[in-house]
């Protein structure tokens, strides 16, 4: 029992000592602790007041630095101005050399100075449906076409074809719906057909002796027909010293305007013998246009006569009404139905005149209006256009025309616009000259028919 008692005594005391030794090694654990927090904060406080001054001495620093840069950069800024302003001076010295230079010659060719911003629009749009535009749409839609001749340089329009092209469309209504192409030649050609090909029925061929040979397509190749219209107008100096009106944009924009109406006449009604393009009303010829598309030459458009009781001019009563509509609706007839989309109905203002006297049994009209806005009015569903180059009604003329204008004709941008000024002829004066060439050629002869008056 004594040394039961002994060890009992013995685990005691050591347990004891063991909880004695936990305590202090507690305490001198959050000693440590303590000691070790107080001195990250005294660390933690030096690196702060360093990090601040050093801060502070880094601003100073990039202050004066961005200070000396912006000085240095402001004194390289007025110097490479000073430089450009002596190069723009010397430019400006050597353009006002070659103007001269130029006006000495006598001859001076369109350039595109001072052009507003409604020119550049306009220049903008035409350049982008040149490259845009498929054959055989309108340019009011899609801009001009061009086409790879030679050396397949693109011909570029100067502001004064592209004035010339702006009045143009506002001319008259087969002008504006004309495929116009921009060509480098006036030795422009297609081949275009002349004939169709043709079938025929067989039976079996049980004696081998074979069948006779079709028709074949025929083609021609056709050149256009190409005309040069030009301006010759003089001007004063006192005149261009006037500072109350632009007198040289003044002309430039007339002779355009002229221009425009010259190239609208010669696209409908031009003789070559007056040496202008032929006009659509020139491609009919006293044989072959009285044929049918299967049977004609397709270099002609057909022409479809007015009967006798049917005669526009002067009729009146049902039998006239009735003639009249029958016409019309032979000359919508002979245009493929697969082709009449974006068909129109092209009328002289007489024939307008005629067409809105037309009435059925009931007493309403056959020319209805147009609820889009974008026609003169409308018959049997297609739209009608005020042309005023085309025949007043009388025997012989042709006042009506119908069919796809912008797939059957085309009108050609032959080259450049030319200019020259002469002030040596007539001292105080300057002379002036502008031309322009522009040429027409066959597409389709089946898309369009003419209408005459028997």
């Amino acid at each position: 029992m004594d040394k039961l008692d002994l060890i009992i005594d013995a685990v005691s005391e050591m347990k004891s000592a063991q909880e004695q030794t936990q305590i202090k090694t507690q305490a001198d654990i959050e000693q440590v602790k303590s000691e070790a927090q107080e001195s990250v904060k005294q660390i933690t406080s030096v690196i702060e007041s360093r990090l601040i001054a050093e801060v502070s001495d880094i601003k100073s620093v990039t202050k004066d630095g961005a200070e000396k840069i912006k000085s240095e950069m402001k004194s390289d800024i007025e110097n490479v101005k000073s430089e450009l302003d002596s190069e723009i001076n010397s430019i400006k010295s050597t353009v006002q050399t070659l103007d001269a230079l130029v006006a000495k010659q006598g001859r001076k060719t369109m350039t595109q100075k001072n052009v507003d911003v409604k020119s550049q629009v306009f220049n903008e749009a035409i350049r982008s449906g040149i490259k845009s535009a498929a054959a055989g749409e309108p340019f009011l839609v899609k801009g001009l076409n061009t086409v790879t001749q030679g050396d397949g340089v693109e011909t570029v329009l100067t502001d004064f074809d592209l004035a010339v092209v702006e009045r143009m469309r506002s001319q008259g209504a087969m002008i504006r719906d004309i495929s116009v192409r921009s060509v480098a030649s006036k030795l422009f050609e297609r081949f275009i057909k002349t004939k169709n090909s043709a079938t025929a029925w067989v039976d079996e061929d049980v004696a081998n002796s074979g069948m006779a040979n079709t028709a074949a397509t025929q083609r021609a190749r056709v050149v256009c027909t190409t005309g040069k219209v030009a301006a010759y107008p003089f001007v004063t100096r006192e005149s261009i010293n006037d500072s109350k009106i632009d007198i040289f944009g003044d002309l430039k924009s007339d002779v355009a305007n002229q221009i425009g109406r010259a190239v609208h006449e010669a696209l409908v009604k031009g003789v070559t013998a007056n040496k202008q393009p032929k006009g659509i009303l020139g491609h009919i010829d006293a044989v072959e246009s009285a044929k049918s598309d299967d049977a004609r030459d397709l270099r002609y458009f057909q022409v479809i006569d007015s009967s006798t009781i049917g005669k526009v001019a002067a009729g009146t009563g049902a039998a006239y009404v009735g003639a009249v509509q029958d016409a019309i609706l032979a000359i919508i007839a002979s245009v493929d139905a697969g082709a009449r989309k974006g068909c129109k109905f092209y009328v002289s203002q007489s024939m307008w005149l005629e067409l809105m006297k037309l009435r059925d049994l009931d007493g309403r009209s056959l020319l209805c209006p147009d609820v889009s806005g974008a026609a003169a009015g409308t018959l049997f569903n297609f739209p009608v256009e005020v042309e005023y180059h085309l025949g007043d009604v009388v025997t012989g003329a042709v006042p009506l025309v119908f069919g796809n204008l912008a797939e059957a004709f085309e009108l050609l941008s032959i080259g450049e616009s030319f200019t020259q000024e002469n002030p040596y002829t007539n001292p105080g004066n300057i002379q002036l000259y502008y031309e322009t060439r522009v040429g027409t050629i066959m597409k389709d002869s089946t898309q369009l028919k003419l209408f005459r008056i028997k």
